[in-house]
């Protein structure tokens, strides 16, 4: 996708955002292997990652996950949020610009950062300008919501976290 694109992405993941503020369900507190949140509750399976490289690669993300995100949780906005904004569950023109959105059955209560950096991680695959690609996503979510200091500087770790248990539990 190009960046005009990515950066609509990111504006429209924020409005999905502000248009859940407020909403709860009881059902939306649960744990899904593959939520960012959760995301240390994936080590057991690392197990089952038969190269060696890619083991040792998630095992330290994980690890960093522990150390810096973990602690600092507490801090982050949190509501109900989509959980699972990747290609597959955006309906896009031809311009690659978001029409719809479906697939809520990954909603949960979380961190508002968490779909962003799930929308992130989504699009980082197979990408050579990964770093440009992720620019035009949070320059458009923060063209509406602003990120705080915390979720901007936890986003790269909560990106690596959901592309370590991508590979985790795929």
């Amino acid at each position: 996708l190009p960046d005009p694109a990515l950066t609509a992405w990111g504006e429209t993941t924020a409005r999905l955002g502000l248009a859940l503020r407020g909403f709860i369900h009881p059902r939306a507190i649960r744990r899904l292997p593959w939520d960012v949140q959760h995301a240390a509750t994936v080590r057991p399976m690392t197990g089952a990652i038969g190269d060696r490289a890619a083991r040792a690669a998630v095992t330290a993300v994980l690890d960093r996950y522990d150390a810096a995100v973990a602690p600092r949780w507490g801090l982050l906005r949190a509501q109900v949020i989509h959980g699972d904004l990747t290609a597959d569950n955006v309906l896009a023109n031809e311009d690659g610009l978001i029409t719809g959105i479906v697939d809520f059955g990954d909603m949960t209560h979380a961190p508002l950062v968490c779909d962003l950096a799930v929308a992130i991680a989504d699009v980082l695959h197979g990408r050579d300008d990964a770093i440009e690609a992720a620019d035009a996503m949070i320059t458009g979510y923060v063209s509406v919501t602003p990120l705080d200091d915390e979720e901007a500087g936890l986003l790269a770790d909560l990106v690596t976290a959901r592309l370590a248990t991508e590979v985790t539990v795929t």
